[in-house]
């Protein structure tokens, strides 16, 4: 094996989720060990190294495709990179990110297919949009790839990896998109109950319940179901702020604040759009800032302002 590329991917992955070395170690090797691995300075058993790349999220069988190529290492820096460009909803920079995948070869590998299915299917599934039902479409063929007979009833049961979960929780908000309410919220809450027995490492189960618990609260809200909504924003910040998961807390501020205006309890909800918009703004996303500032304003009367 080349330890040096895998060290290097090991590493990569496990900055990425925001894992230190010492937790990823913990219960598999000294911390001191797997810094000589990620420098591709020490060898590892398999054992050890499947127990690492379960912690990660992934499943060894699919995931063992590891950038023993400087084509693999520059098909991971694709998905890192498609990522960053979702989030700024640079939507020319994805179709460019997408089209270089399709012409790598490393993307006919199953993991790396997966994730770019995932991907087209992201940018079809726009609200509103009439590609709806082709994104939906992809989701479904992304799961299968882990899962041939996939049933929604199953989901609890299910061992995910962490493509898998986004997959289902993308999926989900197509589902609600195309009027599939009651089918949508079902699927979710099915991944919120898989999240919470099935993870063990604590930073990806909360990143994963707080995005689980995000779309519930708003799609609970937007069915009516506040009190449900409110409680899954609690919970969610919650989870988040316990653990140090800070991807998220905008959207579960804001969505909190939209559900006590609607049960007409005004006096927090200020508080909790500054909350937001600041809080996106000290992630880099100022999209989701000017979007909580402009709905601010227009919807609830609250000025938000620099400095405040």
């Amino acid at each position: 094996m080349d330890y040096v590329a895998i060290g290097k991917m090991i590493k990569q992955i496990r900055k990425n989720q925001g894992i230190s070395q010492e937790k990823l170690a913990d219960g598999i090797m000294s911390a001191k060990s797997l810094g000589k691995l990620e420098r591709g300075k020490q060898a590892i058993n398999k054992i050890n190294l499947d127990k690492l790349i379960n912690k990660l999220g992934y499943v060894t069988k699919r995931f063992f495709v590891f950038p023993l190529t400087q084509g693999e290492f520059h098909a991971f820096e694709l998905h890192r990179q498609f990522k960053i460009e979702s989030r700024k909803g640079n939507k020319k920079n994805m179709d460019d990110i997408i089209k270089e995948m399709e012409s790598m070869p490393e993307f006919k590998s199953d993991l790396h297919k997966q994730q770019l299915l995932k991907y087209k299917a992201d940018i079809l599934s726009q609200p509103n949009a009439s590609t709806l039902p082709e994104a939906m479409q992809l989701y479904n063929e992304a799961i299968r790839m882990s899962y041939p007979n996939f049933t929604t009833k199953l989901v609890p049961t299910y061992f995910l990896s962490s493509i898998d979960r986004d997959t289902l929780g993308a999926m989900a908000s197509t589902m609600y998109e195309l009027g599939q309410k009651a089918e949508a919220i079902d699927l979710l809450e099915r991944l919120a109950a898989n999240v919470n027995n099935k993870i063990i490492d604590m930073h990806e189960k909360a990143r994963m319940m707080a995005f689980a618990l995000y779309l519930l609260s708003k799609y609970y809200g937007l069915e009516g179901r506040h009190e449900e909504s409110l409680a899954a924003c609690n919970e969610g910040i919650e989870i988040s702020e316990a653990n140090h998961v800070y991807g998220l807390l905008p959207d579960l501020n804001f969505n909190k604040a939209y559900i006590l205006y609607h049960l007409k309890k005004h006096n927090d909800v200020p508080e909790l759009l500054y909350t937001a918009y600041y809080c996106a703004l000290a992630h880099g996303n100022n999209r989701i800032a000017a979007s909580i500032k402009q709905y601010s304003e227009e919807h609830f009367n609250v000025m938000i302002y620099s400095g405040y």
